[in-house]
């Protein structure tokens, strides 16, 4: 005797009965004559872990006397609320590095954490333990870091040498590690990116100065000046010749007949005649830009042109290499005669004695 049902029986249908058939409805869950999983029956965790998004600043170092940039670590602490932001002593330096290296006018850079993980400071002549900031050495950057709110200022004090000297505005990137904590210890780690661009000299005047070739009679002429120069926020470098020369007033340099040879030395220029012998000499200290011109022996002029000028192209370069070119202009005026004005006897007048 099968009591079930076969495939020619017939049932009545009726309607669902809520409390007998459901149960009754709670504010979290369907009561079915089972107890509701709870999440520890199947390893459910609950607690949050904070969300942190790095960030990413940039700094021109054409501004340095110091300059600063600011920005914020923006954190979601989820459901376990709050704690703190802070430097966690991880960090690393990529893009446009002088010989591959972190320095300063040719110093390594040594990068400390702050002792309350509030931030970083980079010195030059200081040492690489972590548990110190005492700043020992010289101060080239600072980084500070609100623990409670994630904002942070970037300060900087000195420049940084940048590999590309073709390039005035490449970039070194400076990642300062950060470490968000919510208020039950969760952690999540990212980084602070300062994205540090290049200074390239800013100024470097061309200089102009006049010999008079009269002077030549009592010997060699001496002209002592010096370059207007401003190597922007970067180390000096060097001030040196740069074979861009121009002529002005004769088609060629020629001294009494003879060819004067235009010739780029280790730190200037010279005038060279056949056998050895100078018509004039530029002297450049590379350090500082003054410069030492002097004249041996007057230059051949042209019958309708009193002056000629001399362009001695100079390169002004700061240390890691971004060059400005500037020009020192000589201007050579001729000698001409000059006829006494006041003649005297024996100096322009005679006495003639008609009876002979």
């Amino acid at each position: 005797g099968n009591n079930g049902y076969g495939f020619n029986s017939s049932f009545d249908a009726q309607g669902v009965q809520g409390l007998n058939d459901v149960g009754p409805i709670n504010p979290t869950a369907l009561q079915y004559g089972v107890e509701f999983p709870t999440p520890e029956v199947f390893g459910f965790d609950l607690n949050s872990i904070p969300e942190a998004l790095g960030s990413l600043s940039s700094l021109d170092e054409t501004n340095l006397g110091p300059a600063s940039v600011s920005g914020v670590v923006a954190v979601d602490f989820g459901n376990d609320g709050p704690g703190q932001i802070c430097a966690n002593g991880e960090f690393f330096i990529n893009g446009s590095l002088m010989d591959g290296q972190f320095t300063s006018g040719g110093e390594d850079i040594t990068i400390i954490t702050k002792e309350d993980d509030t931030g970083y400071i980079g010195v030059i002549g200081g040492n690489d333990d972590d548990d110190s900031d005492d700043g020992e050495g010289t101060l080239v950057f600072d980084l500070t870091i609100d623990k409670d709110t994630g904002e942070y200022t970037f300060t900087q004090f000195g420049p940084l040498d940048h590999e590309d000297a073709n390039d005035p505005d490449d970039v070194i990137n400076i990642n300062f590690g950060v470490v968000a904590v919510d208020e039950d210890g969760d952690e999540t780690e990212v980084f602070i990116t300062i994205a540090i661009a290049d200074d390239a000299p800013l100024i470097a005047d061309p200089d102009e100065n006049t010999i008079d070739e009269n002077a030549l009679a009592d010997g060699p002429v001496v002209s002592e000046e010096s370059l207007d120069i401003d190597f922007g926020s970067d180390v000096p470098g060097c001030v040196v010749s740069n074979e861009n020369n121009s002529i002005e007033g004769v088609s060629s340099l020629t001294s009494n007949g003879r060819a004067v040879t235009l010739v780029q030395t280790e730190n200037g220029y010279e005038g060279q005649l056949p056998g050895g012998d100078l018509a004039f000499q530029l002297v450049i200290n590379k350090d500082t830009g003054a410069y030492t011109f002097m004249q041996f022996t007057p230059l051949d002029h042209a019958p309708d042109e009193d002056v000629i000028s001399i362009n001695f192209g100079v390169d002004v370069q700061d240390f890691d290499g971004d060059t400005t070119q500037t020009e020192i202009t000589i201007n050579f005026v001729d000698s001409v005669p000059v006829i006494n004005p006041e003649p005297s006897i024996g100096s322009g007048v005679e006495n003639v004695d008609e009876s002979n």
